[in-house]
This record gives structure tokens, C-alpha cells and sequence, in this order.
């Protein structure tokens, strides 16, 4: 068995399903109320164990050759390509699908922001922490920079490296225990493009929020690599919001002639994906809005999104997003080593991610229950 191989996919699937079956059933946590977008909320526990996924198979092919670079396999690259994309669409969905709802038409951008810093600093700051601890620790705890240099990498770090992703202490290998934090960046441009967004929908906004919205795209554009086909996607979920508002397109799919065929397209458009070897182009992102499309008008993929254990997942998928890269490196390096694990064999090294597995689904459930959702909570009450 090898990281690049399907069984090695499905059986970390089981593995984390069943973990997150054994956590119900000892922490029983609260019910939650059922939820408008359950498929979307299925995906997206499918969608967190695929960024683990293939960060894993990303540290194989690095303990083999030493090059920290996208997937040789065709299938995995793109598997990377997918769950940045549905991520993002996701986040677009969600909140511009709000402002439709929003019957009393006024957009407050304070409220908002506020929310959101609620929502996603707490447990980012936690990442963060452990990240700059880890690097200090393999650094041996000496300065590679001045004070000011690593306060500054480290200031970047701290504002979604929505400017810059500097190395931490200067240490070359700090993407890999950084892992997809630089994707949060363009999550925060669009939160700051939500001004404008409102603007459109509602054709008013405060004039200090237009400003604020201006000021941080200029800023990004200015300081950050900017790629438009990250753009695409977030337009992408923004327009199955429009169309399923504008023209009630969201269908009930109870019936199994609607979610036969509803799935059935959904995997051709994903194997017609699959034929690109790069995400970066329209051919690709249509493909993809229409994946998301199915889904959010309720296409499950013959009940896969249905799963009660992968709606648990999504849940915590903040926490796993943020600490798998973490747990990776840790554990390469301080429980296997680096020169010891690049004497692995396929089947040693795919253990490994086996037994991490559980471990990982463990620890981001306390992470969610002890950091993310006490935040949230505040939030609400704020708000109410």
C-alpha cells in the first residue's frame, strides 16, 4: 500500500468516521439543530480529512526526495485543488446567502467583522502559538534573525498572512508546519469585500465601510502573490447563492431518481476535472461550481454527505484544517525522525497516518469544544 493509493483514502475515512462515532458516544455532545445546508455541512467533514490527506501524501513524497511540491499524481494534486476551491465556495455560499435573507437590507460590516474575529482568531492564535513553539524548540531555541525580524515574521503570521508568510526564525521548513494556513488570507479578502458585496445586493452601505473594504483589498494586492482564480471560486459559490435565491432552485432531493441522477453528474463533472492536471483555469472552475451547485441544492453523492459521523467532522474542521500540518511535522520529527522516516516503506509510513488519524480527530475535538465553540457562543450572545 502506498499514500497515493485509493485504499489508503478510504481506509483514513473509516479510521476518522470511527473516532468521531467513539467521541459522540462518550463526550455526547449537545445536539445541534438541523441545518439548512446539511450536505454542504457533510462535505465539508469529507473536505477537512482531504486536506489531511494530501498534506500526507505531500510529506511521503518529501521524506523520499526532499522537495516540499505538489503531488506527482495527477489524482492528489487536484484532490489539493478541490478542497481549496469547495472551501472557498463554501465561504461564499454561506455568507452572501445571508446577506439575500437579510429582509431588512442594512449590512453591518462592525458586527460582522466582529463575529468573524470570534469565529476564527481564538483557535488561529492557538495554531500559531504551537507552530512558533515548534519551530523554537527544533531551532534549539536560538535566534536565526534579530528580535524585530522574528516579531515581524511572526506579526505577519499573526494577521492571517493576508500580507506575507515569512519564514518563522528563518527556519526553510516552516510551510510544512504551516501547512494551509496561507489559504485563510483569501478567506479574509473576502470578508473585507463584503462592503461591496452589500453594496450590490443592497445598493447602499456606510461610506466608512466601502472605505475599509478599499483600503485592505489595496493592501493585499500591494504586499500579497495574488492569484484571480482563487477570486473565480469565491464568484463561483457566490452565484449558486444568486441562483438558487432568485429562482428557488433549491429542491428537496428525498426522491431516488433525483439522487441518482443529481450524483451521477456530480461524478462526471469530477472526473471531467480530473483530466486537467491544474484547477487554474475557467474549464475547471465551471466544473467545479457545478459540483457545489448539486450539492448545495442537496445532492448528498447517494448519501455520503447524509453521514451523521462526516457532519460531526465538519463541525471541527477549523481545528483539523489548522492542526494537521502540525501534528505532521511533529510527529516525523520528533516521534519517527527525519532520517529514520526517509528509511520508511510505503506500508510503514501509511501506519503511521493510521495511527495519527485518531489522534488527530481527538484533539481537534477538544479544540473545537474547549476553544473554537466557547468563542462562538460569545459571539451569539453578543449579537443577541
Amino acid at each position: 500500500m502506498t499514500s497515493s493509493s485509493p485504499i489508503f483514502v478510504v481506509i483514513i475515512c473509516l479510521i476518522a468516521s470511527l473516532t468521531a462515532y467513539i467521541i459522540q458516544k462518550i463526550a455526547k455532545p449537545s445536539p445541534t439543530t438541523t441545518s439548512r445546508n446539511a450536505t454542504i455541512d457533510g462535505m465539508r467533514g469529507l473536505l477537512a480529512l482531504g486536506v489531511f490527506i494530501h498534506h500526507s501524501n505531500l510529506w511521503n513524497q518529501f521524506l523520499t526526495d526532499g522537495l516540499w511540491e505538489k503531488s506527482r499524481s495527477n489524482i492528489y494534486n487536484q484532490f489539493g485543488n478541490i478542497r481549496v476551491a469547495m472551501f472557498f465556495m463554501i465561504t461564499s455560499f454561506l455568507f452572501i446567502s445571508k446577506l439575500l435573507r437579510d429582509k431588512e437590507g442594512v449590512f453591518n460590516f462592525q458586527y460582522f467583522l466582529i463575529s468573524r474575529i470570534y469565529r476564527l482568531m481564538p483557535m488561529y492564535y492557538f495554531s500559531l502559538a504551537l507552530i512558533v513553539i515548534l519551530i523554537l524548540f527544533v531551532t534549539k531555541w536560538q535566534l536565526n534573525t534579530s528580535i524585530f525580524e522574528q516579531l515581524q515574521s511572526i506579526a505577519y503570521w499573526g494577521t492571517f498572512a493576508a500580507f506575507k508568510h515569512p519564514l518563522i526564525n528563518n527556519y526553510p521548513l516552516t510551510n510544512l508546519c504551516t501547512g494551509a494556513l496561507w489559504t485563510m488570507a483569501y478567506e479574509w479578502l473576502f470578508y473585507f469585500s463584503m462592503p461591496l458585496i452589500a453594496l450590490f445586493i443592497f445598493k447602499k452601505t456606510k461610506p466608512v465601510y466601502i472605505l475599509m473594504a478599499v483600503v485592505f483589498i489595496l493592501l493585499f494586492l500591494r504586499f500579497h502573490t495574488f492569484v484571480v482564480y482563487y477570486v473565480y471560486e469565491f464568484i463561483g459559490g457566490g452565484l449558486i447563492a444568486f441562483l438558487i435565491h432568485k429562482t428557488n432552485l433549491k429542491i428537496n432531493l428525498n426522491t431516488k431518481l433525483k439522487e441518482i441522477t443529481g450524483s451521477i453528474l456530480l461524478i462526471g463533472c469530477l472526473l471531467l476535472f480530473l483530466r486537467y492536471d491544474n484547477a487554474r483555469n475557467i474549464k475547471c472552475i465551471f466544473l467545479l461550481t457545478v459540483v457545489f451547485g448539486l450539492v448545495a441544492t442537496g445532492t448528498s453523492l447517494f448519501g455520503l454527505f447524509n453521514i451523521k459521523q462526516l457532519h460531526f467532522i465538519g463541525k471541527m474542521s477549523y481545528s483539523i484544517y489548522l492542526l494537521h500540518s502540525v501534528m505532521l511535522f511533529a510527529i516525523f520529527y520528533y516521534g519517527v525522525g527525519f532520517e529514520q522516516s526517509k528509511t520508511l516503506s510505503s506500508t510503514s509510513f501509511c501506519i503511521i497516518i493510521f495511527c495519527l488519524t485518531p489522534i488527530l480527530m481527538t484533539i481537534s475535538y477538544l479544540t473545537y469544544r474547549f476553544i473554537e465553540k466557547p468563542f462562538m457562543d460569545k459571539s451569539k450572545a453578543r449579537a443577541k
